[in-house]
C-alpha cells in the first residue's frame, strides 16, 4: 500500500487527522531513506511496510527491509542540532513515538513503532 492507503487506513479507524498524517509522512520519510540508503548495492531489495491499529494502543507502524543494517535510534543520537532541516524525517519519527524498537536479525531490518 502507498502513503496515502496509510493515511485513509489511519483516518478509518478514527485516529485524528495530525496524527495520521504524520504516520504518512513518517512512512515516506522511512520508504525514501531505505531506498536511497540501502537499495544503493545495485542489488535487488525489498521493503515491507505495515501498520496495525489497537483501540488501546494506537497505530503500530512496522518497516522491515533487506538492506544494509541500520538503526534509526542510534543515527539519531549523533544529529547535529544545529540544523534543524538536516534528517527532518528521523526527527518526526523519534518525536512522535512512544515507542520505537530496532533489531537486525536474519539479514533483516525491522523497525516498530508505536504511536
Amino acid at each position: 500500500p502507498d502513503v496515502v492507503d496509510l493515511i485513509g487506513f489511519c483516518k478509518s479507524r478514527g485516529v485524528d487527522d495530525r496524527t495520521a498524517g504524520r504516520l504518512g509522512l513518517a512512512a515516506e520519510e522511512l520508504i525514501v531513506n531505505i531506498i536511497e540508503h540501502g537499495f544503493s548495492d545495485g542489488k535487488p531489495h525489498y521493503i515491507d511496510v505495515r501498520a496495525i491499529y489497537e483501540r488501546e494502543e494506537g497505530v503500530t507502524l512496522i518497516v522491515r527491509d533487506d538492506c544494509r543494517p541500520f538503526d534509526p535510534k542510534e543515527r539519531f543520537r549523533y544529529l547535529d542540532d544545529d540544523d534543524p532541516a538536516t534528517n527532518i524525517g528521523l526527527s518526526i519519527i523519534m518525536n512522535m513515538a512512544s515507542d520505537l524498537s530496532y533489531t537486525s536479525a536474519m539479514k533483516l531490518n525491522n523497525l516498530t513503532i508505536k504511536v
